[in-house]
């Protein structure tokens, strides 16, 4: 459970302060439980002991997103894929964020590039592009 991953990263934390993927995984445990503000202090602090882990820049990006930081969002998306270029999910996470943006030329190439790297993640990325729509519709009344 997340309070159980929560402890066992502040644990890890405790004994190996500079311990890069247990400030994540914790960031990530309490994105999980809602805890916005702690989650986002625990990617921080993850980014300022390595800025080349690229699942921290991931993780911050999607807390970004959920927040409605969209510009935030792109940036860290981006920075994610300048350090591992192959990473499927994360040209699928920055096209919706351009989709939200109301950039879709830029959209449409970030989700090619995505199914170009992951076929199997065709069924996922039409939900979510179809949900990402539907925020559109709802945000301007029309379609």
């Amino acid at each position: 459970d997340d309070d159980g991953a929560i402890s066992d990263q502040t644990q890890a934390i405790k004994l190996q302060p500079d311990f890069v993927e247990a400030w994540n995984c914790r960031g990530a445990a309490r994105q999980l439980k809602g805890d916005l503000a702690n989650a986002l202090s625990d990617y921080n602090q993850a980014l300022k002991l390595d800025a080349r882990f690229p699942d921290a820049w991931f993780n911050r990006a999607t807390l970004w997103k959920l927040q409605g930081d969209l510009v935030q969002a792109e940036a860290d998306f981006t920075q994610a894929l300048v350090l591992q270029p192959q990473w499927a999910s994360a040209y699928g996470q920055r096209g919706l964020v351009r989709l939200l943006q109301g950039r879709p030329q830029l959209a449409q190439q970030d989700f090619d590039q995505c199914l170009a790297l992951d076929q199997s993640l065709r069924p996922t990325m039409e939900q979510m592009i179809a949900k990402a729509k539907q925020q559109l519709v709802d945000r301007k009344g029309r379609p």
